[in-house]
């Protein structure tokens, strides 16, 4: 049970103990016990001091858990599917990238766009599939927005903000990519602005804020979109992704020792074991059998050990 923790206070390993009424361990089980307790605290680390920045609401613990997966399986991931693009860069629709990332479905994008025949052929209401929609697709693009912030920010990956201009035509949808650095693209810059100053806003952030704000904000875009660009009915906006495929590759290497780290934490904080096995053999079995960084060869050893027994007996 934890006592009362002042925020923002530096401790010693000890004293963070004695505070959550933890035993003192060390090595892989403190390592173990450490990483547990910023489950549910946000804990920076310097030196030999830990300080504990605020506790993670039920909200934020899930949200963590989420972004904490879906990083390391991102970062994976999108070495595929871009190792084989021309110079490693391609451009990708919000929707396209959580389709690629498997966070969604053929089914969730057409739905999104045609929330009436989804509801009919799901057999929902309306109104949950429109509440649906806009609220999974908020959730799902903060996240990979987030993840996709963080890759550029380690220089594995450069991310530009492009458009694309689309019409629909019999159920077919008709796209064009505006350049980067093209005249369109700055025509499409100023009419976002004049959007923005429009609904009374000063950028996207605040625009974001109301549902009510941003409905106006995307027909007033549509409609000054086909005065300028008469062929085609609006815009939405792409992302250029370009892979640092070197960088990608140590990643992938540090992402496995991650998990191998974590299957290690896990084995250690199993109850069934720790009962049943003594500390300090279970972390020569484990670091034997699981640890990527320190293989023991066990079976080579066996087999040179009998091949020199073997030696050994015509001597």
């Amino acid at each position: 049970m934890k006592m009362l923790i002042a925020m923002n206070k530096s401790y010693t390993y000890k004293e963070l103990c004695d505070k959550f009424s933890l035993p003192v361990l060390s090595g892989s089980y403190q390592k173990t016990q450490i990483n547990k307790l910023s489950k549910d605290y946000q804990i920076e680390k310097s030196g030999r001091y830990y300080t504990v920045i605020k506790e993670y609401t039920a909200e934020e613990k899930t949200q963590n858990e989420i972004k904490g997966y879906y990083q390391a399986t991102f970062e994976h991931m999108i070495g595929l599917w871009l190792a084989n693009e021309p110079n490693y860069t391609a451009c990708y629709s919000m929707s396209e990238i959580m389709k690629k990332s498997c966070m969604i479905t053929d089914d969730y994008v057409y739905g999104k766009y045609n929330k009436d025949d989804f509801s009919e052929i799901v057999k929902v209401s309306p109104i949950d599939a429109y509440i649906y929609f806009d609220l999974s697709y908020d959730i799902l693009k903060v996240l990979v927005k987030d993840v996709l912030s963080k890759l550029e920010n380690k220089s594995l990956l450069k991310v530009r903000q492009g458009y694309r201009l689309f019409k629909k035509s019999n159920k077919c949808m008709q796209m064009k990519d505006i350049l980067l650095g093209s005249k369109d693209e700055t025509l499409i810059m100023e009419i976002e602005e004049l959007c923005l100053k429009e609904c009374g806003v000063d950028g996207f952030n605040e625009l974001y804020k109301n549902k009510n704000n941003v409905r106006k904000f995307k027909r007033l875009a549509k409609e000054k979109c086909k005065h300028l660009f008469p062929e085609y009915e609006g815009f939405y906006k792409i992302y250029y992704l370009t892979l640092n495929k070197n960088g990608i590759k140590r990643n992938n290497s540090k992402i496995y020792n991650e998990l191998n780290i974590k299957i290690q934490d896990k084995l250690f904080a199993s109850k069934v074991l720790t009962r049943e096995i003594d500390l300090t053999s279970l972390d020569k079995i484990v670091k034997a059998t699981i640890d990527i960084d320190m293989p023991c060869k066990i079976k080579e050893t066996i087999l040179d050990k009998k091949s020199y027994k073997k030696d050994n007996e015509f001597e």
